[in-house]
């Protein structure tokens, strides 16, 4: 559905559906429309909707580097953007234009074995992600470190390594910041709404400060 107003709805209706997002709290908005026809022009539109609402950012989400720079040029200056996103192994230009741009950039901490079943080799793959953000000259409160939540209903382990995670990220980089698709745990679960909070409230406590 979101696809279909983003590619055939109205400018009103897209505006709609940006306005109930912000007034429940988002700060930014994942902008990806590399599923449309038209994406940089899709995107652009968007863009331009969301900067006019005036109180939120934009997270610019593409498999395309040349349309992630693209869109980062439209909307340079103009409203607070986050990159999404690099991993230890895949998308390493977008360090380059995190830095170009001077914007935030989410780090996944998945490698070329997918997410590691451990929270030490998460806090490994974030270790080696960091230090190469800071050799780009990216400070610490520009990075935000996804720590993996994977659904607990096909993995039981998810939701204890991913605050494991949460956990010793925070311990070793005060200033970064945490987050994860925290509604990922409960996907296909009953009571999601409970399980989602509960996944929350602990990381939380924890150290997430960017869900």
């Amino acid at each position: 559905s979101s696809l279909k107003i983003m590619e055939n709805g109205t400018d009103g209706e897209l505006s709609d559906f940006i306005e109930f997002q912000v007034e429940n709290g988002a700060e930014y908005l994942d902008l990806n429309a590399a599923m449309c026809t038209d994406e940089i022009g899709t995107a652009k539109r968007i863009a331009d909707l969301i900067i006019t609402k005036g109180e939120c950012g934009i997270a610019v989400d593409s498999p395309s580097e040349k349309a992630m720079e693209e869109i980062l040029s439209y909307i340079d200056g103009r409203c607070n953007v986050i990159i999404n996103s690099i991993t230890t192994t895949e998308r390493s230009g977008n360090i380059a234009l995190a830095a170009k741009y001077k914007a935030g950039i989410i780090a996944v901490l998945t490698d070329d074995g997918g997410s590691p079943d451990t929270a030490q080799k998460r806090l490994e793959n974030a270790d080696s992600i960091i230090s190469r953000l800071r050799k780009a000259g990216i400070d610490d409160d520009k990075i935000y470190i996804d720590v993996i939540a994977e659904t607990a209903a096909v993995e039981d382990q998810a939701a204890k390594v991913a605050l494991q995670t949460v956990r010793l990220v925070r311990e070793k980089y005060e200033n970064v910041h945490i987050t994860c698709g925290h509604s990922n745990i409960s996907f296909g679960l009953p009571e999601r709404k409970v399980l989602t909070r509960a996944f929350f409230s602990a990381a939380e406590v924890l150290g997430m400060d960017a869900p």
